[in-house]
């Protein structure tokens, strides 16, 4: 049917007309289609540079962290570096300790042993290099980590085999010691019995069992039967001079030392002369007319001792008594 714009189609519209929502879209497809494309685009290059940004940025961290890693651990090396070298040292001297020295000398055999299957580490061993790959700094961390691993458990070796060592020198020079102080001992009882054999004093041993002790007492001495517990004896002149000895021994119970236990005497009597020794003290006063000296040998467990007293009438021949009978008393 024509109409003024001309025919219309089968829709009843006019014949060369666009409807107004349509108008001009093919002539704009074009332009839609090379936008998505320029869109996809530079999608696709955001996209990779990110994922190359966040990849270079990752590895960076994670060069950073295993450089911070390696530094760590070779700075436990470091830290351990001294000790271990100074450890190391002392065993090699205590190694080469003269086989005469200790109790066992199997021991300086087997710290040697134990010295020679290893070295102190050293830092200066390990590097780590900022310039160094990810892979090579984590190559360097594990490798000083199992190091000082291993030299921890090496130092622990030699440090157990050195007390050994320095436990068994110890046992023999307090055997040796031990020795010299018995054979001094023995000089001076043989010394003071000699001593008191001139002074016309002549003196037999007595031998404790249950104390471990002994002493020279007059022979012309009474000598009374040893006490029921067994602790010691007492010993009387048979003259009219009234000099008395008593030795016994008893268990440190108190825990006391020779300065405690000569504080004690010093407390309770007025004494006129004290001495203290390592192991032993001295003491003497005066109380109505009879003269007290004391001597006791005081250590952990026991205590030893020797009174004489004597009446200030018999001074003379006491003196002489204490001076032959005192210092022979001995722990064995």
């Amino acid at each position: 049917m024509p109409t003024p714009q001309g025919y219309l189609d089968e829709n009843g519209r006019p014949v060369g007309v666009q409807p107004s929502g349509e108008r001009g879209s093919q002539g704009d497809a074009p332009r839609r289609g090379v936008s998505k494309k320029l869109i996809a685009v530079a999608v696709a290059i955001v996209v990779v540079v990110a994922a190359v940004c966040g990849w270079l940025v990752w590895r960076d961290r994670q060069h950073r962290s295993q450089l911070a890693d390696c530094v760590s651990a070779v700075g436990r090396v470091k830290a351990a570096e001294r000790k271990a070298e100074v450890d190391y040292r002392a065993a090699v001297k205590l190694a080469k300790t003269d086989s005469k020295r200790i109790a066992d000398a199997s021991l300086l055999g087997e710290m040697t042993d134990v010295l020679g299957s290893q070295k102190p580490i050293v830092a200066a061993d390990y590097v780590c290099d900022a310039g160094d790959g990810t892979a090579r700094l984590r190559t360097v961390a594990e490798q000083a980590r199992r190091d000082l691993s291993s030299q921890k458990a090496w130092l622990k070796s030699v440090n157990a085999a050195a007390k050994r060592v320095q436990t068994s020198i110890d046992k023999r020079t307090a055997s040796d010691r031990a020795a010299k102080d018995k054979a001094a001992k023995d000089k001076a009882a043989k010394e003071a019995e000699r001593q008191s054999q001139q002074d016309g004093i002549k003196t037999d041993e007595y031998v404790n069992t249950r104390y471990a002790y002994s002493i020279q007492a007059p022979s012309d001495f009474v000598w009374f039967d040893e006490s029921d517990n067994g602790d010691g004896r007492q010993f009387s002149s048979d003259d009219d001079d009234d000099i008395a000895i008593s030795v016994w021994g008893s268990y440190n119970a108190d825990g006391d030392t020779p300065s405690s236990a000569m504080q004690r005497y010093l407390s309770e009597h007025d004494v006129s002369y004290h001495a203290l020794g390592s192991g032993s003290f001295v003491v003497t006063w005066e109380e109505d007319g009879t003269v007290t000296y004391i001597r006791e040998l005081v250590d952990d467990n026991t205590i030893r001792a020797v009174q004489i007293t004597y009446p200030t009438s018999s001074s003379d021949r006491g003196g002489k008594v204490v001076e032959a009978v005192a210092h022979t008393l001995k722990a064995l």
